[in-house]
């Protein structure tokens, strides 16, 4: 946190979260679905004894991702999309007299043409001046970080004019054979979110250096797994001046050791779903999505199909 110079903001999750009331019939829809994915990645397609962290962590995402595409039919705005596999991410800057790089390949990036919706409103940004930050006390910011020789470049892995210039949702799957600890895979997903929205107010938005984003700020989503436990992170760049800790401050809003299941048997399934990681999950992927504009092919699809089940009943009786 302090060497992003991000704080926690007030609310536990962003407002601009669609509501379970707004996605309930996607999420009812899509929950055998899914469940289905969690038994794939833990049960079957694999040669050894027990599914290894490697290959059930990449398949989970990848087939829960593959599920929600099939509503593009009804919001096309799913297609409108962009999902990279490793893209290199590059950042550095200046803090307190450190000079912090992040250097990577974090895991799947999902882009997309239209920046999301600021998390927090202009009241809250304006509130992060009083706020003085995190007091690490004595100890040094970057007593565990180790030293490098670095090219000062900064990316995020796409070029000036891509057509998904603005990243929604980086996905970081742990596929260590050991869990690493929570802090830690939340720290990565703090420095990976800040280092790619700077590259992006920096290379797409040609903002200088040390620059504040009052009117657009920017926003983007982190998932983060270890193919059972998820983690959320929300980030809002607010700020590129990092060198003191006065003005504006970034925001964070982090969810973490949410459960998808509890366990996966082959005769039980899978045992104590969890409601809230799934929940929390597609309201993450589809934010930006206008769920009240389905499209005209979609709803003369549903009157055909309605038009034939009444003639068929009328049929039977």
């Amino acid at each position: 946190m302090h060497l992003t110079k991000s704080i926690f903001s007030r609310d536990p999750l962003p407002r601009t979260l669609p509501t379970q009331e707004s996605m309930q019939s996607i999420a009812e829809e899509l929950q055998g679905y899914i469940k289905d994915c969690i038994i794939q990645s833990r049960v079957y397609g694999y040669k050894e004894k027990i599914a290894k962290r490697d290959y059930h962590n990449i398949s989970l995402t990848q087939n829960m991702l593959r599920v929600l595409s099939t509503q593009a039919c009804k919001y096309p705005e799913l297609l409108d999309r962009s999902l990279t596999f490793k893209s290199i991410v590059a950042g550095n800057w200046w803090r307190n007299q450190h000079h912090i790089a992040v250097r990577g390949c974090p895991g799947y990036l999902l882009c997309t043409p239209q920046p999301l919706t600021p998390f927090a409103d202009k009241n809250e940004v304006r509130s992060t001046l009083n706020n003085p930050g995190q007091d690490l006390g004595p100890v040094s910011p970057i007593i565990d970080m180790s030293e490098y020789q670095i090219e000062p470049n900064i990316t995020y892995g796409f070029h000036p004019g891509s057509p998904y210039p603005y990243p929604h949702t980086l996905f970081i799957v742990d596929r260590k054979t050991k869990s690493r600890p929570t802090s830690q895979m939340l720290s990565h997903g703090i420095m990976y979110s800040h280092a790619i929205l700077r590259a992006v107010a920096l290379n797409v938005l040609k903002m200088e250096v040390g620059q504040e984003l009052k009117d657009h700020p920017l926003a983007m989503n982190t998932i983060m797994t270890n193919g059972r436990m998820f983690a959320f992170i929300y980030y809002q760049l607010n700020t590129l001046n990092l060198e003191d800790d006065d003005g504006l401050k970034n925001l964070v809003w982090i969810k973490h050791t949410v459960p998808l299941f509890g366990k996966v048997k082959k005769k039980e399934g899978v045992i104590r779903f969890g409601q809230e990681c799934w929940q929390l999950w597609l309201s993450t992927i589809i934010n930006g999505i206008d769920l009240q504009n389905i499209s005209e092919e979609y709803r003369t699809m549903q009157q055909l199909y309605n038009h034939e089940s009444d003639q068929k009943m009328k049929a039977v009786a």
